[in-house]
C-alpha cells in the first residue's frame, strides 16, 4: 500500500507539473490575446465556472473513490461497479438541471443584477453547457482514483487541457474574444468526458470486473446505495463549495467594486500563487483512497504511516515554494507575462496569496485524510467558516485596498 501511495502521488505530481505548465501557457495566451479587461471578464467567468461545476458534481466523486476503494478491499467488485453507475445517474440529472438554470436564470442575475456588468452575461451563460460533460468526467475520475489508476486521471486532464487551449486560441483569433475562450473550455471538457468513458469501458474492467451472472440489484437496493452516497456527499459538496468560495469569492466581490482591468491583474497573479498546491493536491488525491482502505481494514499502523508521509512530503517542498513566490512576486510576474509588463500590477496580490497557500496545502491533505476515515464534517465546518470570513473581509477590504485587499 505504501508503494501505491508513493506511486499515485508521483503520477499526479508529474501530471500537475505538466498541467501547471499548460495552465500557464493558457493564462499567458489569454492574457496576451484578450488584454487586462478581457482577462478580467474571463477570470470572473472562470470563478463562476469552478463554483458551478463543483455544485453540479454533488460531492459524489470523493464518495465514488471512497466506496470503490472499500468494496475493492474486500473483493466486492459488483458493488464497486454499481457505485459508479448509481453515482453517474444522480450526477447527470443534477448537471442537466443546473445547466438549464445557469443559462436562463443564474447568469442573467449575476451579470445584470449583482455585477452590473452586462459584458459578462454570455460567457457566464456558456458555463451551463459545460456541466453535462464535467459531471461525467468527475464521476469517472472518482472511479479511477478509487482503484489508484491515477494515470487515467492524467490522461483525461491532458485531453481536457490540450483541446481547451487549442480551441480557445483558435476561436479568439477568429474574433470571438472571451466568448470564444469559454467555448474552448466546453469543447475541452466534452472531449475529455468521451475519453474517460472510453477508458472506463475498455481498461477499467481489469480493475473493476463486470457484474457476475448472479448479481441482482433491485430498485430499493439502489435507493439505499444512493442514500449512502448522498449522506457522505452532502458534507463533501458543502466542503467543496466552501473551498471554491475561498478561492473565488474575492474575485467575484472585486468584480462588483473594481474595474475589469484590476480584476484582470488579480486573475493573472492568482494561478501562479497556486503552484505549490500541485504538490499537496497530488498527495491529497492519493491519500483519500489509501486512508479509506487502511481504515476499512482496521490497519491503524499503515494509516498512521500514510499520514506522516503525506505531511512530510508536502512541507518539505511547499513551504520554500510559497516563501520564494512571496519574496520574488515582481520578477515572477515579469517572467510569466513578459509580453505585457502591466501585469506586474498584480505583484502585491501574488505575494499575499502565496503565503496563504502554505496553510492551505496542509489543510488540503488533512481534508483528504479525514474524509477517507469517514468524517467529512470537520473540514466542512472549517471551510464554511473560512468562506464566510473571506467573503466579508473581501467586501470590506477590496474597495479600500483594491486587489491587495481581495488577496488579503
Amino acid at each position: 500500500m505504501a508503494n501505491k501511495l508513493v506511486r499515485g502521488s508521483l503520477i499526479i505530481f508529474i501530471g500537475n507539473i505538466i498541467f501547471r505548465i499548460g495552465g500557464y501557457l493558457y493564462r499567458f495566451l489569454m492574457a496576451t490575446l484578450l488584454g487586462p479587461t478581457g482577462t478580467g471578464i474571463l477570470g470572473i467567468t472562470m470563478s463562476y465556472q469552478g463554483i458551478f461545476q463543483t455544485l453540479a458534481s454533488g460531492g459524489l466523486p470523493p464518495a465514488i473513490s471512497k466506496y470503490i476503494a472499500e468494496y475493492e478491499a474486500v473483493d466486492d467488485h459488483n458493488m464497486a461497479r454499481q457505485t459508479v453507475y448509481t453515482s453517474l445517474k444522480m450526477m447527470i440529472c443534477i448537471g442537466l438541471v443546473l445547466g438549464v438554470l445557469m443559462i436562463f436564470v443564474i447568469a442573467p442575475l449575476m451579470a445584470n443584477v449583482f455585477l452590473k456588468k452586462p459584458e459578462t452575461l454570455v460567457p457566464i451563460q456558456i458555463i451551463g453547457c459545460i456541466t453535462p460533460f464535467s459531471v461525467i468526467l468527475g464521476g469517472l475520475r472518482g472511479a479511477f482514483q478509487g482503484v489508484y489508476k491515477m494515470e487515467y486521471i492524467v490522461y483525461t486532464r491532458a485531453v481536457e487541457q490540450l483541446f481547451m487551449i487549442l480551441f480557445a486560441v483558435g476561436f479568439i483569433l477568429m474574433g470571438l474574444s472571451v466568448v470564444g475562450a469559454v467555448w474552448g473550455t466546453v469543447i475541452g471538457y466534452a472531449l475529455a468526458a468521451f475519453t474517460a468513458v472510453y477508458i472506463f469501458k475498455v481498461y477499467m474492467p481489469k480493475y473493476i470486473p463486470q457484474y457476475t451472472d448472479d448479481f441482482k440489484f433491485s430498485v430499493s437496493q439502489e435507493l439505499k446505495l444512493a442514500i449512502m452516497l448522498i449522506k457522505f456527499a452532502i458534507p463533501v459538496i458543502i466542503t467543496a463549495i466552501a473551498e471554491m468560495l475561498i478561492f473565488n469569492i474575492c474575485t467575484l466581490v472585486m468584480g462588483k467594486f473594481l474595474t475589469l482591468e484590476s480584476v484582470g491583474f488579480f486573475t493573472a497573479a492568482d494561478p501562479i500563487s497556486r503552484l505549490p498546491l500541485m504538490i499537496s493536491i497530488s498527495v491529497a488525491t492519493t491519500i483519500l483512497p489509501a486512508s479509506s482502505e487502511a481504515f476499512k481494514l482496521k490497519d491503524i499502523e499503515s494509516l498512521q504511516k500514510y499520514v506522516g508521509q503525506s505531511y512530510k512530503i508536502s512541507l518539505l517542498f511547499v513551504v520554500p515554494m510559497c516563501i520564494g513566490l512571496a519574496l520574488f512576486a515582481v520578477p515572477t510576474l515579469q517572467v510569466f507575462y513578459f509580453k505585457n509588463p502591466s501585469y506586474v500590477n498584480g505583484a502585491a496580490a501574488l505575494a499575499i496569496l502565496a503565503i496563504g497557500m502554505t496553510f492551505y496545502s496542509i489543510f488540503a491533505i488533512s481534508t483528504s485524510i479525514v474524509q477517507g476515515v469517514g468524517n467529512p464534517r470537520i473540514p466542512m465546518y472549517i471551510l464554511v467558516f473560512g468562506s464566510i470570513a473571506t467573503g466579508v473581509l473581501s467586501w470590506i477590504l477590496a474597495p479600500i485596498l483594491g486587489i491587495a485587499g481581495g488577496a488579503t
